[in-house]
């Protein structure tokens, strides 16, 4: 199902970060890089996923990031449970996903309800529009100064925003 709906529009860098985990196809031949222009994107063996030890106080230490929304929530396996989450970043909270490859791609990132209710198609087509399409390692935002649509770098906002996440949690 998530091929029917996502088609691999740049990048493809070929190895995702998860292709030593995925043992069966389609998964373990799928490519890195943006889906439906960015709509998706999952990230390749390279991608500076440091950040995620900002993110530790809620997600742990041994998981491996897959991908992320055009919103910046970010999707990864955690190791450890042998489940897999989405961490919806404007929540600063993280949501099962399944325990398989397909139950992320297929039944959660290609149902009709994720895409209404997280990815939101028609306020991404008005930020690519405004804002332009989507890079590698990029997501769209929105500046509360000006309420400009812009794209922001996903690695270092979100490093910022773990560390931030876990002092206001921790109240």
């Amino acid at each position: 199902m998530f091929f029917e709906k996502y088609e691999l529009s740049g990048m493809g860098l070929s190895i995702p970060k998860f292709r030593s985990v995925a043992k069966t196809a389609p998964w373990n031949e799928m490519e890195a890089g943006l889906y439906n222009d960015g709509l998706i994107t999952v990230f390749d063996y390279n991608y500076d996923d440091s950040f995620l030890s900002s993110w530790s106080w809620l997600i742990g230490n041994n998981v491996i990031l897959l991908g992320c929304t055009c919103w910046g929530d970010f999707f990864y396996a955690d190791m450890n449970e042998g489940k897999f989450y989405i961490v919806l970043i404007d929540q600063c909270k993280k949501f099962p996903m399944g325990n398989s490859f397909t139950a992320v791609f297929d039944m959660n990132l290609a149902a009709e309800d994720f895409q209404d209710q997280i990815l939101r198609l028609n306020e991404f087509n008005e930020f690519m529009e405004q804002a332009g399409k989507l890079n590698y390692g990029e997501f769209y935002i929105t500046n509360r100064k000006n309420s400009m649509k812009e794209k922001k770098e996903l690695s270092l906002f979100l490093d910022v925003l773990g560390q931030t996440g876990q002092q206001v949690s921790s109240k």
